[in-house]
């Protein structure tokens, strides 16, 4: 009997291949990219880099995602399979087949769907694995030979991706046998065929879902701190995702009965067709374009924050590293002090540069317009990602003209002004930070968005920070030296500097930046991002495809008896077609107008997670959203066009 139910499986495979192709070609996408992102999370070239551990916590976390959407896309595709093999199944069991062979067939059709998938997957990963690589270290800037290790992937991530996926596999089996113990003849012959009926209590399924995206909309306008924004951005996203849900059913039903309403319009051959159609299986049509306008939104996002990130690395890299290199030491001595050791130091590695000397300090501010005050709490958790600071800075060797002012501001935000200090009678001009002569640079990328107030009078200085100084946050100010260097770059400079100041500063701290190689690990962190994103965004769009094709599949399966009937009635192949055109467009473009608004109202709290990234130019990402936008329109148009031919050669065939 195990030969019949093998071959019961695999003949059942062959007649519905058109059901079956997608889904394995579904499975085999996702083995790919689970097992691209565990390959470099474990693969020891990339351990070389400094941002090796943020590198493979983006691919760690890539895999978990993927994982996660995969066990979703994968069981809601086998759902519909079965779904259209339903009155088969029911067949074998009025020959007199038991539920527990039922279980036997899925049982090899699943092993026979699952060996081909990771076969397939398994030998395209390990293909196209080190040309993967090659692409990001080509991002990264780097020279490294990706072949060092061999031309194949390492075996274990591929072993536990086959893994992951057999896990999934036993997840179908267990739900479909679930499924089919529930079951009697009769059901499976009728569940095919079964319609589904528009939502109850629809006015207040609206109204909860508007709450819902209202909700989620205003968390992402309202939030301020990025800290903040990354702890409620997922409370947002599933906010409007049960939002879009909900208000999706009511917004397809309500536009349905106002067409049905409008006699004109509806008692039209082919848009009669075109909405009774729709009419008839309402929910299923409203859940699915929900799932589509999630989905689209999220392959959005996805994109556009890792084009943004990755197209600004230039401008962050700059924005951070102002000069060649930054020192920083106590106060406890003179800063020319330090400068003179310096200059000391590069003169005996017969190096020459510019040298630039200020002191800096980071304070907690409490704001009231353009007006700051000292920061008064008794939260001693708070750290200095989750209050808003300002960059106070002594610089005595200022070039610039002050014009008689005491301070200048210079703005990192356009919503944050200073004008005033509480308390002291000081006078602030504003500037931009290109027109300010010193290079100023605060090295930290998490607190590049932090205003600065710069000083050229130490009193004045002195007065602000005595003004602004806590007990609960802050160790005072530092010294600090940036200089560049002329010539080519040296990379053993920065040793050679860190042996000598080390033996003359045994007992004080200093740290030492070398832009070149933080530049250089700052572009690994991002290039990281922006593959993470890359394979994401491919993982949600294929999703989002295979939904699509699956809705016009359904759809056409289910229509075909409804034209054929209508068609002995008279009408031609030319109506038919103007009819399913109707019936396509009356709600199927409603994901792209959800997810585009969706997009937009997300700007907010996304700049504001981005700017933990040191990503402030919110222009640049509106720029990356509207040109992934408009390339995601003509795919979905795309995929609109070649899914609708199958829906025609399905009904009118």
């Amino acid at each position: 009997m195990k030969s019949l139910y093998h071959r019961l499986a695999i003949d059942g495979i062959r007649r519905h291949k058109r059901l079956y192709l997608p889904f394995i070609g579904t499975t085999v996408f996702f083995i790919v990219l689970i097992n691209l992102c565990l390959s470099i999370m474990q693969d020891p070239l990339i351990k070389q880099f400094f941002g090796a551990t943020t590198i493979g916590s983006l691919m760690k976390l890539g895999s978990i995602i993927l994982s996660i959407f995969a066990l979703i896309t994968i069981l809601t595709n086998y759902n519909f399979i079965q779904k259209n093999k339903s009155e088969e199944s029911g067949l074998y069991l009025m020959l007199g087949m038991e539920k527990r062979h039922l279980t036997k067939i899925y049982f090899h059709e699943l092993l026979n769907l699952y060996l081909k998938s990771v076969i397939i997957g398994t030998i395209i990963s390990a293909v196209i694995y080190k040309l993967v690589l090659a692409g990001l270290f080509k991002l990264m800037e780097s020279d490294v030979n990706v072949l060092e290790n061999g031309i194949l992937a390492d075996f274990a991530p591929l072993l536990l991706t086959a893994l992951i996926m057999l896990g999934i596999f036993i997840v179908l089996l267990v739900k479909q046998s679930i499924k089919s113990k529930n079951f009697t003849p009769l059901s499976f012959m009728q569940e095919g065929r079964a319609g589904q009926k528009a939502p109850r209590f629809p006015i207040l399924l609206g109204i909860f879902g508007i709450i819902c995206i209202g909700a989620g909309y205003y968390i992402s306008l309202t939030t301020q701190n990025p800290i903040q924004a990354f702890k409620l951005f997922f409370l947002a996203v599933i906010l409007v995702i049960i939002g879009t849900y909900a208000a999706f059913s009511v917004i397809v039903s309500g536009i349905l009965k106002l067409l049905q309403k409008n006699k004109n319009f509806y008692y039209k051959k082919s848009n009669f067709t075109a909405v009774s159609g729709l009419i008839y299986r309402v929910k299923n049509s409203a859940n699915t374009l929900a799932s589509i306008a999630i989905l689209s939104t999220m392959v959005i996002v996805v994109l556009t924050s890792g084009f943004s990130l990755y197209f600004a690395t230039s401008e962050i890299q700059e924005s951070v590293y102002r000069t060649d290199y930054k020192l920083s030491f106590p106060a406890d001595k003179e800063i020319d002090y330090y400068k003179n050791k310096v200059e000391e130091i590069l003169t005996e590695n017969n190096k020459k540069g510019k040298i630039w000397t200020y002191k800096s300090t980071l304070l907690p501010v409490d704001r009231a317009g353009s007006t700051i005050r000292k920061k008064i709490t008794d939260d001693q958790s708070l750290d200095g990602s989750e209050i808003d600071m300002v960059y106070f800075v002594l610089d005595e060797d200022s070039t610039y003209d002050f014009a008689g002012n005491d301070a200048v501001f210079i703005q990192t935000n356009e919503n944050r002004q200073i004008e005033k200090i509480d308390g002291l009678d000081i006078k602030v001009k504003k500037e931009l930070k290109e027109n300010y002569p010193s290079p100023i640079s605060i090295t930290d990328i998490s607190l590049n968005d932090t205003d600065q107030l710069i000083f050229k009078d130490p009193k004045v200085f002195d007065q602000a920070i005595k003004a602004f100084a806590t007990e609960w946050f802050g160790d005072g100010p530092v010294n600090n030296v940036n200089f560049d260097v002329d010539g080519d770059y040296d990379p053993y400079l920065r040793d050679k500097m860190w042996d000598e100041l080390k033996n003359n500063f045994d007992d004080d701290w200093f740290s030492f930046y070398d832009s070149q190689a933080e530049k250089h690990d700052l572009l690994a962190i991002y290039a990281g991002i922006f593959v993470v994103g890359i394979i994401l965004g491919l993982g949600f769009l294929v999703s989002t495809v295979l939904a699509i094709y699956y809705k016009q599949l359904s759809e056409g399966m289910e229509d075909k008896s409804r034209f054929k009937t209508m068609r002995q009635l008279g009408m031609t192949d030319r109506e038919a077609k103007k009819s399913i055109s109707k019936q396509m467009g009356l709600v199927f473009f409603l994901p792209l107008a959800f997810a585009f608004m969706h997009s937009l109202f997300a700007i907010p709290i996304i700049t504001k997670f981005l700017q933990m990234l040191s990503l402030n130019n919110v222009k640049l990402y509106i720029l990356c959203l509207v040109s992934v936008f408009v390339a995601y329109i003509i795919f979905y148009l795309i995929t609109f066009k070649m899914t609708e031919k199958t829906y025609n050669d399905i009904v009118l065939e």
